[in-house]
């Protein structure tokens, strides 16, 4: 498989797994308020969780070093700087798979009407 799909396929199944802890701990939360909706509460919280991956992806990007010779140290090892900007675009892309898990939620909501 070519890297360039391994690492969307690495994303999406990191936001499939923050999507079932939240389905998860939604599940759980409707025990104690059986009258509120799965759907809305996973979305919400799969908002949240959007802006803060967003936020911490940008800022380990934003180390990203911009020429070439400084992103591989004398031995031919990728730098922390670069390690963490490969990692902070792995979390920006899985960012936007958990917004779009989101907007499943919320379709899912309005389509059935609960």
């Amino acid at each position: 498989m070519p890297r360039r799909y391994q690492f969307i396929f690495e994303a999406a199944a990191i936001s499939s797994i923050i999507m079932v802890i939240d389905l998860l701990f939604g599940l759980i939360l409707l025990f104690g308020f059986p009258g509120a909706s799965l759907f809305v509460l996973v979305s919400n919280v799969l908002v949240i969780e959007f802006g803060a991956m967003l936020i911490l992806g940008g800022c380990l990007m934003a180390r990203q070093p911009l020429v070439d010779e400084l992103r591989y140290d004398n031995a031919g090892k990728p730098t922390k700087a670069w390690r963490l900007a490969v990692q902070g675009r792995q979390i920006l892309l899985s960012s936007i798979f958990v917004l779009l898990f989101a907007l499943l939620f919320v379709l899912v909501e309005n389509s059935l009407g609960v």
